[in-house]
């Protein structure tokens, strides 16, 4: 689990004047899902306790850790993908689900379009924001 949180925070600060406000989002999801369901989890725990059944306790506690622990670490690999193909080589990337590619400057001046050729000699335009 370091390594997921290690990656993203990694690649995060390379952009984190842009990437802080997603790594705030998933963050803020996982977190209120967590508390979400917390009192749920200690209402058992505590009546299972109370039944004299410590082990059933311990077990529904680690249960609840391990499902936790399972969700951060799915979400957090989400978010590195995301991170990934938003942020890199000073663009942003507008959309991931949109069918034409709209890559935004991030922090330096770039022209209206640029014009280049692909390898097989096509003609290829971009337009940059």
């Amino acid at each position: 689990m370091f390594w997921r949180f290690a990656v993203v925070k990694n690649w995060a600060d390379m952009w984190f004047k842009f990437a802080i406000r997603d790594v705030r989002n998933v963050q803020h999801e996982v977190e209120e899902s967590l508390f979400a369901s917390q009192a749920e989890v200690e209402q058992i725990a505590t009546g299972l306790v109370a039944a004299g059944d410590v082990e059933g306790a311990a077990a529904a506690l680690s249960e609840f850790s391990a499902a936790a622990t399972a969700e951060t670490l799915s979400r957090w690999t989400e978010l590195f993908e995301f991170l990934l193909t938003k942020y890199h080589d000073g663009y942003s990337l507008a959309s991931q689900t949109a069918l034409t590619v709209d890559m935004r400057c991030l922090w330096y001046v770039c022209g209206d379009t640029w014009t280049y050729r692909s390898t097989a000699g096509d003609l290829l335009c971009a337009r940059f924001h």
